[in-house]
């Protein structure tokens, strides 16, 4: 290749060259002209016999591809190293090898790095099977996030400046290890002076790889795992040693999800009551060892009970508040839906429900505190009452979520969480002092905006997503009363490309869905 190249794709593969099709052909479309894409294979040992010759010939009928053949490392922070040693491009974009990009990906988000000299472009990720991504952050495109925010995306499937990788000497740790994959973004992250999300379109496609050869998914080794948590932890703590406010916020990630949450019995999953004690104990080090008071008080009324629970070193707490975690709801129901053309207004109202009742809230004598209900969390697990204005700080999301793609898109919304007080004998019967949390608002459909460029074909349906004393919960809009629904259902065509939009109920679950046919026909 000749002349200056934009981005450098690095993929590491350990066998399954059968799954490599998807993501060669999708860099091959690219809309970025192949000779400023350079496109490196780090082949990690493969010994099925047949990955390296599958490789050897992608290279020999791909241009701008070359590869590695190295010695097996069990992980892909080696593989992900030699690539980035050998990246000619300005920017590295590390890939995993069943994954595939968007035919405009690679330019969109070059074009954007080098609009807003961004050091790291987090793009907009798709999930597919058993994957998982937080939507939170592709909420809408920004020029420039703080660190902290950009922790809730760990993984390596972003676009970074080389120059600034070589310069921070920011490398993936090496062997066969866990996490890896947070140690190097957040690393990144401490050292970036522009961190941008690019939510526009989509760029990546994240697959499922199932369980065959994938490290990451193969039996949790303890010890590994939380060895290599502690070590993102103190990676942060060195480098946030003169600013604790920082240190407090970008612990929250590794602190929440890669050790309260872990602790109770639904995720990482032990066989049998020694491992899980082992774990129990294991993690309560990491959280009194390396986790000050102040970055646990940010939490919500969960975790810190998960939190407190460690600290006193009693697993039974752990696990009752885990279970009583595991009964959390929202339940989201449509009030009104209203058509003016291809815009839509959706209101809606939520409910947050423990086993399919409202949470009820008591209020703390002579304070304007309030606990959780026993039955939701007792007094004995909770370590402190709740502060109103934490109750009220609810972040709520509406989504359409395409049934075929998994594609995600954020509506426009507005709402107010309130406080309700019940009365004496009330259909719960509750106290006076009680409340339950509910939340108004109304979100905004464009279909023409949205569905010009980002609705394809097929069935969407409307969620909501919030997180509500340090729980992730997730619903679907329900549609109770039929009133709430103009008759005749709204329709909408869409130009570009030609198509029609329409909102149905779907008989399972009477939730609000819209459904898009390029045809034009129902």
């Amino acid at each position: 290749m000749t002349g200056p190249i934009d981005c450098t794709v690095v993929i590491p593969v350990f066998n399954r060259g059968d799954a490599l099709a998807a993501g060669i052909e999708s860099l091959r479309a690219q809309t970025l002209a192949p000779e400023r894409i350079e496109i490196i294979y780090v082949d990690d040992g493969s010994n099925d016999g047949r990955t390296p010759k599958m490789i050897d010939q992608i290279v020999a009928n791909t241009s701008n591809a070359r590869v590695f053949h190295e010695p097996a490392s069990g992980s892909p922070g080696r593989p992900r190293n030699v690539g980035l040693a050998n990246a000619l491009g300005g920017f590295v974009f590390f890939a995993d090898h069943d994954d595939w990009f968007d035919p405009h990906a690679l330019e969109r988000l070059v074009e954007f790095a080098e609009h807003n000299s961004s050091d790291i472009v987090i793009g907009k990720v798709v999930a597919h099977g058993r994957r998982t991504v937080i939507p939170r952050i592709f909420r809408r495109t920004r020029a420039s996030v703080p660190a902290p925010e950009a922790m809730i995306s760990l993984t390596p499937h972003k676009l970074f400046r080389r120059d600034f990788l070589l310069q921070h000497e920011i490398w993936a740790p090496e062997g066969r290890r866990r996490l890896e994959d947070h140690h190097f973004v957040t690393h990144a992250h401490l050292h970036a002076q522009t961190i941008s999300v690019y939510a526009d379109h989509v760029c990546y496609h994240h697959n499922d790889p199932g369980d065959e050869g994938n490290f990451s998914r193969s039996a949790i080794d303890l010890d590994v795992y939380v060895r290599s948590n502690r070590e993102v932890m103190a990676l942060i703590r060195r480098h946030t040693h003169d600013d604790p406010a920082l240190r407090d916020a970008m612990l929250e990630r590794p602190v929440l999800h890669e050790l309260l949450k872990k602790a109770g019995s639904r995720r990482m999953r032990t066989a049998d009551a020694e491992s899980e004690a082992r774990k129990h104990q294991m993690l309560r080090a990491a959280l009194v060892e390396d986790v000050p008071d102040s970055v646990v008080d940010r939490f919500g009324a969960y975790p810190r009970a998960i939190a407190k629970a460690l600290r006193e070193d009693d697993p039974a707490a752990v696990r009752r508040v885990d279970d009583r975690a595991a009964a959390l709801s929202l339940r989201g129901e449509l009030v009104e839906l209203r058509a003016t053309g291809a815009e839509w207004a959706l209101s809606y109202r939520v409910v947050l429900e423990h086993s399919g009742t409202p949470v009820a809230f008591r209020s703390v004598p002579g304070t304007d505190q309030w606990r959780l209900d026993d039955e939701a969390l007792s007094a004995e697990d909770a370590d402190r009452p709740e502060r109103p204005d934490d109750l009220l700080a609810i972040d709520l999301e509406v989504l359409v979520t395409s049934r075929r793609s998994s594609v995600q898109w954020h509506l426009p919304t507005s709402y107010v969480v309130t406080m309700h007080q019940t009365t004496v004998g009330g259909p719960f019967r509750r106290k006076a002092s009680d409340a339950t949390l509910s939340i108004a608002g109304t979100a905004t459909l464009n279909l023409k905006a949205v569905g010009d460029a980002q609705i394809g074909s097929g069935i969407w349906d409307v969620q909501l997503r919030a997180e509500v004393l340090g729980v992730d919960l997730r619903t679907r809009l329900s549609v109770i009363d039929e009133s709430a629904l103009p008759n005749p259902l709204p329709e909408a065509k869409l130009r570009n490309p030609p198509a029609r939009a329409w909102a149905f109920v779907t008989e399972a679950r009477r939730s609000l869905a819209i459904e898009v046919s390029r045809s034009g026909r129902r």
